[in-house]
């Protein structure tokens, strides 16, 4: 049952609400905003019905306060606001506070019925992904064929022991989730999982992200930065694509893995800590030692349990699995209940999938945006980009960009909704490139 409060300074509306939501809801109540706020804080709500104009504190104050007290707005209570005028400035403001809904006096039972119900979706769907990310970290290797079952044995056993662990292996299958399901089954488990993605990094940055500075240490060094090694103390330190890392930096992540100390650049103290390092790579690293890109002794430091992840082709079976998982997983954060047919699956296991498992949970994200509830999918296309036959000539940046636009807004029929989506863009930036388009005849 929903645990809802009424914060009203109206009696009668209290009474009300207590008579509606008798048989559906543990409802309690509060005279004013300051009692009402403080209940709120110092109890579990599901729904909070909450009137604009009262004495103490206005429910303009509750929301403002309650804005700062929730750390994640999508999460309850659910603030429905209870208003004598239908004063759609003030029911925006309200919004922007992160009211849910609002309802005009005198209260129509209809309309609260349906809010209730809409809340008690909400509240569901919310508990389910929570649930979600309590598992495991909300990380899961999916998979029942021989090679996913070896994965999750060395797993296993890496989350036993505490030494560095190498995952190996293509671009999207799923390195990250692997590293992160070590350190979640381990004894570090209630401790910190920090990574850092050595490609993403400049290489005057890398050394200052992973060790820190001391105030004054170079210019711009305005005031002390702990690095991501002292950060994870405790816990794990997860350096994927490690390939990346230059080779002054290689050395004095050796020194540290030796003797688990470091000192911050520009310092003198010598700080210890306690981190395990898993790292990760899409390249032969033997091939960077032969080049001398890699150091070779660092290497078998990070390399003491090697963990290689298969590509999807080497593991097709584990398919339906998979779409099953990222259906059951979008179904809940978009609120459908979407099929693929025997007929599409077939299709989706005949596909090579250059990138990998990423690719495929996209492609499922895709289809599950773009659909209704209730759909079944049974035709997939893989085009995920303007097919362009033949280049006559080499095209800009920005008209690729012009070509990938327009084909998501063919793909969708013109739905300007579902292509922001596809392409994770606002709404606004596709309506200015559409006018854009439109002011020069295009």
């Amino acid at each position: 049952m929903l645990r809802v409060l009424v914060v009203d300074d109206e009696n009668g509306i209290r009474m009300l609400f207590e008579e509606m939501l008798k048989e559906c809801c543990i409802v309690d109540t509060a005279e004013d905003g300051h009692k009402g706020f403080e209940k709120i804080k110092n109890n579990l709500y599901d729904l909070v019905f909450l009137d604009l104009r009262m004495p103490v504190m206005s429910g303009i104050d509750v929301l403002e306060r309650l804005s700062k007290l929730k750390t994640d707005v999508n999460s309850p209570p659910y603030v429905v606001v209870l208003t004598a005028i239908d004063d759609i400035g003030t029911v925006v403001k309200c919004m922007k506070l992160g009211a849910y809904d609002y309802i005009v006096k005198p209260v129509n039972v209809g309309r609260v019925e349906i809010v209730v119900n809409q809340v008690k979706m909400l509240v569901e769907r919310y508990n389910e992904i929570e649930d979600l990310k309590r598992s495991q970290g909300g990380v899961k290797f999916v998979g029942n064929s021989n090679k996913a079952k070896e994965v999750l044995s060395k797993i296993e056993l890496a989350s036993k022991s505490d030494v560095s662990v190498l995952i190996t292996g293509e671009s999207g299958v799923g390195k990250e989730v692997v590293a992160k399901l070590i350190h979640f089954n381990s004894k570090r488990k209630n401790k910190k999982f920090v990574p850092v993605d050595c490609s993403s990094l400049p290489e005057s940055l890398i050394e200052s992200e992973l060790f820190g500075y001391e105030r004054g240490a170079f210019t711009g060094a305005f005031a002390r930065k702990i690095g991501k090694i002292e950060y994870a103390n405790e816990g794990t330190l997860f350096l994927d694509e490690i390939s990346n890392m230059p080779l002054n930096v290689q050395a004095k992540l050796l020194r540290f893995l030796q003797d688990k100390t470091f000192t911050r650049i520009g310092g003198l103290d010598v700080i210890e800590v306690d981190v395990r390092i898993i790292s990760a790579t899409n390249v032969d690293i033997r091939t960077l030692i032969k080049e001398g890109r890699f150091r070779e002794d660092l290497f078998y430091r990070l390399n003491v349990f090697p963990i290689y992840v298969p590509p999807l082709r080497e593991r097709k079976e584990d398919i339906p699995l998979l779409v099953e998982y990222f259906l059951n997983i979008y179904s809940i954060v978009y609120g459908k209940k979407i099929q693929f047919t025997s007929g599409a699956i077939k299709k989706l296991m005949s596909y090579s999938f250059p990138g990998n498992v990423r690719e495929l949970q996209n492609l499922i994200l895709r289809y599950v945006v773009m659909s209704k509830d209730g759909d079944e999918i049974d035709d997939i296309s893989f085009d995920s980009y303007v097919e362009v036959p033949y280049f006559t000539r080499l095209y800009s940046l920005r008209e690729l960009e012009d070509m990938y636009i327009k084909y998501i807004l063919d793909y969708t029929n013109g739905n300007v909704t579902k292509a922001s989506e596809i392409l994770g863009i606002s709404r606004r930036s596709v309506y200015n490139w559409m006018k854009k388009k439109k002011d020069k005849g295009l």
